[in-house]
């Protein structure tokens, strides 16, 4: 039995031997476009001149990339016509279509042919109006549908295709081309899909249909799309004033792309969006109207959020000194405070807030030692002492200050000095850290981290 093995897999080699002997003789005598190997066969046909070898090739070579090496070179219409109908490649077809010009022929492949590859190949050579309008109505490939509907120039048509067809791209490309501007005004405010919409938008030219699409429209994108081709100043006010969505982010683009001072000012003073007064006093060249903006956002019944970029505006320390002393809302107190200047009222928020993060952002914006070394007494003598807030002072004064706090009970300075063997403050960003987090350079873990 393994004699019988073996003289089978020698007779195997053998005639694997032989085979390779074979193509190669083969590969020396007959044409180098029958070669055995595909990349010499389709250089061969590169090199071919001759239309018959041509036509046979691209009849009857079984390789898809050497018939259309040779269909590309084929000029007999007749051959080309056969293959256009006939090859089972859609590629090898689809060169064929792009060297035909018979209409008949172009029709029939850009009606019939199963590859929609193939058929929009077709429709790209088709002038024919009608067919055309045939094909953009009725082929099941929105591929197909929208070159066709990419050569279409009846308008009528157009406005059919881009208010009915499913695909929202082929919608899209009619909508380009159609130039009616009640039509493209009603496709901006109807059209199920922002994308068709915003390409409605494109081609209006009416400042007054903009102006309507920029008020009701309910999609923000095509809102500013519409924005952004107004050019009367009135109107974009009007967008701004009146608008169903007025306060929302479209409006406030609205505003910035006022330049008119009068109507910024008006905005300013009597929009009913905080938001959108607060982007017309920014645009503002008056600061004394735009100052008195800013406090009166600050004082209404805003979201927070816009009454701290109020603040942040603020220049009058008066109003500062009254939020960030009686602000119910902390974040507001705390931009307030970061935006004050009076060291005594710094001290007394410093000393006085109920908020732990607050006295230490008023801590450090302290300069006198005296001033730090009360709020080291003050945070020991509190019941809800913040031991990042006495440290953060304790660690500013000198020792010899602290040593002289005169304590109401000696325990309070047993306090400070467990607060301050717990806490440090970083070697670079100065932040108060616990100990047991700094490193041996003295730095906290994000500054550690970051170096």
């Amino acid at each position: 039995m393994g004699l019988m093995k073996t003289e089978k897999g020698i007779s195997d080699h053998l005639l694997d031997a032989l085979n390779g002997v074979t193509t190669g003789l083969l590969n020396l005598v007959r044409p180098k476009w029958r070669h055995s190997d595909s990349w010499v066969r389709q250089d061969a046909v590169r090199r071919l001149s001759n239309p018959k070898v041509l036509a046979k090739v691209a009849r009857t070579a079984p390789d898809d990339n050497v018939r259309s090496e040779a269909v590309k070179k084929l000029t007999d219409t007749a051959v080309l016509a056969e293959i256009a109908q006939e090859d089972e490649s859609d590629r090898v077809r689809r060169e064929a279509v792009e060297a035909i010009d018979d209409k008949a022929l172009l029709a029939k492949v850009a009606q019939k042919d199963y590859s929609e590859w193939v058929r929009q190949a077709a429709v790209n050579k088709i002038a024919d109006q009608a067919l055309l309008a045939q094909i953009a109505q009725s082929d099941k490939s929105a591929n197909v549908r929208n070159r066709a509907v990419i050569k279409i120039s009846d308008q009528a048509l157009l406005a059919r295709i881009a208010q009915a067809d499913e695909s929202e791209t082929v919608r899209k490309t009619a909508v380009t081309q159609i130039t009616e501007q009640a039509l493209l005004a009603q496709i901006a405010q109807t059209d199920k899909s922002a994308a068709v919409r915003s390409t409605a938008v494109a081609g209006i030219a009416d400042q007054a249909q903009l102006a309507k699409i920029a008020q009701t429209n309910p999609n923000n994108d095509v809102r500013r799309y519409a924005m952004d081709a107004i050019t009367e100043p009135a109107l974009l006010a009007e967008v701004v004033c009146s608008g169903k969505y007025r306060g929302e982010h479209g409006s406030i683009y609205a505003v910035l792309k006022l330049t008119d001072q009068s109507l910024l000012a008006e905005i300013a003073r009597s929009d009913l969006d905080s938001g959108t007064r607060m982007a017309a006093a920014k645009k503002l060249a008056d600061q004394e109207l735009a100052q008195r903006v800013y406090a009166e956002i600050a004082r209404s019944g805003a979201a927070d959020v816009d009454r701290r970029d109020a603040l942040v505006m603020l220049t009058d320390q008066s109003v500062l000194a009254e939020f960030a002393q009686s602000d119910p809302n902390r974040l507001v107190r705390l931009t307030a405070v970061k935006r004050l200047k009076d060291q005594s009222l710094i001290a007394k928020i410093a000393l006085c807030d109920p908020n732990g993060f607050i006295r230490l952002t008023a801590a450090k914006e302290l300069q006198d030692k005296a001033a730090l070394l009360e709020v080291v007494r003050s945070e020991i003598e509190r019941t809800d002492t913040d031991n990042s807030v006495c440290a953060y002072a304790a660690w500013h004064v000198t020792k010899e200050q602290l040593d002289g706090i005169a304590w109401s009970e000696r325990s309070k300075a047993k306090k400070l000095a467990g607060i301050m063997t717990r806490v440090s403050i970083c070697a670079l960003c100065r932040e108060p850290v616990e100990t047991r987090l700094v490193d041996w350079k003295g730095r906290c873990g994000s500054c550690s981290g970051a170096s």
